[in-house]
């Protein structure tokens, strides 16, 4: 496995990663809420699931980069 490949399988687990966190952030908005941030539990989570759309996808694109090319 070539270090572009190993790069982009870990930015790929990284997405996965950060969207599933996203998702159960999502889940328990209601039940918890941490007073001490000044960012509200909606933008975390869009920041987790923006980060994990973007992560996935340049995994995803790097693997496949070196498949076709």
């Amino acid at each position: 496995m070539t270090r572009k490949q190993l790069i982009s399988l870990l930015l790929l687990l990284l997405g996965v990663i950060l969207l599933t966190t996203g998702v159960q952030e999502f889940r328990l908005l209601s039940s918890s809420y941490n007073t001490l941030f000044t960012i509200t539990p909606q933008q975390e989570i869009q920041v987790l699931m923006i980060l994990g759309v973007a992560a996935t996808v340049a995994g995803f694109v790097g693997l496949i980069r070196d498949k076709v090319l």
